[in-house]
């Protein structure tokens, strides 16, 4: 079994609402954005300083609320957070993603993205786990974006050179997510999650 390390999760700003790209923030030792931020657009002075205390109540909120707030003040000056973890990069074998992510107090809805590189004969199938301890783990409930309503805690198979975003169903609980791979042959699978 592969030994799981926590993976530290990146804080990331964009332009909302669209599909431009993530800019990661940069925080100091004390947790906290600077003025220098890069928020992927041009903001107003005024709406600088929103858009500073948004992300540093995002980051370093305790209360299970206060990133849904800090979110609704995001999008006044037109701005969406997430938080953001590698799973696992350019994986070939089975057994559990290198790293978990740990959304920490943060709640709302968390997605995983699966980009899939294949040979002759691909397969790999995957199972989404949660935990609240990060050491008991159980399925976890989710939907593939194609049908995000649908959520099941069933296994799921990849066999083709793809990108697949599953969405983390918002009534689960859970704090630590992970997924599991087996069957694995000729799939090369890199895996990201975010909290958003």
């Amino acid at each position: 079994m592969a030994v799981i390390t926590i993976s530290g999760t990146t804080l990331q700003v964009r332009p909302w609402p669209g599909a431009a790209a993530w800019n990661t923030i940069t925080l100091s030792a004390l947790g906290l954005a600077q003025k220098s931020t890069t928020w992927g657009k041009t903001l107003p002075p005024g709406a600088a300083t929103s858009a500073l205390s948004a992300v540093n109540q995002f980051s370093n909120t305790g209360a299970s609320s206060a990133d849904r707030i800090a979110q609704e003040i995001a999008h006044g000056v037109g701005l969406e957070l997430r938080n953001d973890a590698s799973l696992a990069a350019a994986v070939t074998t089975d057994g559990v993603t290198t790293n978990v992510l740990d959304r920490g107090e943060t709640t709302g809805p968390a997605v995983v993205t699966i980009v899939t590189t294949v040979g002759a004969t691909p397969t790999v199938t995957m199972q989404l786990e949660g935990s609240l301890d990060n050491s008991a783990w159980n399925p976890l409930s989710s939907a593939d974006s194609a049908t995000p309503t649908v959520f099941s805690t069933a296994t799921f198979a990849i066999t083709t050179a793809t990108t697949t975003i599953r969405i983390v169903n918002p009534a689960s609980a859970w704090r630590y997510l992970r997924l599991t791979l087996s069957a694995t042959t000729n799939v090369t699978s890199t895996i990201d999650a975010a909290v958003v």
